[in-house]
């Protein structure tokens, strides 16, 4: 219940933005909800708790996702500091309900709730494949020799983490739904977030990829703006020479009109 207020205290700030009483409810229902959800997860899930994870989990999901809507505003309100953050919380929460899913299926496959929400999730017919790299083979240019720089002992786990993002990007690219596209950052791998949070370059711009895509499905109102905010974002903290690899999210970002072909790209 403290997750569905936090959730409905976020969609009315976007309608009533002045009321200061709605950011309260939003953070302080959050704040109760996830510390009741880290004290029950000490217990363990059970058959008789594992719905009701479930549908916390994807609340509190949604919730770091759409609360980005508000987070510059809510920052200069606080310390005043500006600058681009990097959507670290948008990936652990769905990493997380990830994992919850991955701990709780035994137990969920009973609830016609949450058999309803898994059956809406499309299956990843993924493309590993590096001889068929797709739309986005350009961002597997130059892996080998990054990976000379790292510790031998992560090359192949990044080298994964690369391959599966852009195989998903490029199937989500040949299926720009949202269901394909908002699945991301729960499809990449720990590693990937990991990465992203090391400001790994590479990383950074399959990422700005990932939100520019956002733009063909921001027809509702906490997707709006994203894809020009966090791929004009990732680009203040990117490296100059990475720049040229932008070049597609960029485009599709700044957009104004209906997305057509010229703009997105053919799959081929």
């Amino acid at each position: 219940m403290d997750t569905i207020l936090a959730v409905s205290a976020l969609h009315l700030r976007t309608l009533c933005p002045e009321d200061k009483s709605l950011v309260r409810a939003s953070h302080g229902y959050m704040v109760s909800a996830l510390a009741q959800y880290a004290s029950l997860l000490n217990s363990g899930v059970s058959e008789s708790n594992a719905e009701a994870f479930f549908a916390t989990s994807i609340l509190i999901t949604f919730h770091a996702s759409a609360s980005r809507l508000f987070m510059n505003k809510d920052r200069e309100l606080g310390s005043g500091h500006k600058g681009y953050i990097l959507p670290l919380a948008w990936f652990h929460s769905f990493q997380g309900t990830k994992a919850l899913s991955i701990a709780s299926f035994q137990y969920v496959l009973s609830s016609r709730h949450v058999l309803q929400v898994i059956s809406t999730q499309p299956t990843f017919p993924l493309d590993l494949n590096p001889e068929r790299s797709g739309f986005f083979g350009f961002l597997l240019e130059g892996v080998d020799k990054q990976l000379e720089n790292i510790e031998k002992s992560l090359h192949k786990n990044t080298r994964k983490a690369y391959e599966h993002a852009v195989a998903y990007l490029n199937l989500a690219h040949q299926n720009p739904e949202r269901l394909w596209i908002m699945t991301f950052a729960g499809s990449v791998s720990g590693r990937f977030v990991e990465l992203l949070g090391q400001y790994d370059p590479r990383t950074l711009v399959i990422v700005a990829c990932f939100f520019a895509m956002t733009r063909a499905v921001d027809d509702i109102w906490w997707l709006q703006g994203v894809a020009k905010r966090e791929v004009m974002g990732v680009m203040s903290v990117l490296p100059e020479e990475w720049y040229p690899k932008m070049d597609w999210a960029v485009r599709v970002a700044n957009t104004e009109e209906q997305l057509d072909k010229n703009v997105w790209g053919a799959s081929g």
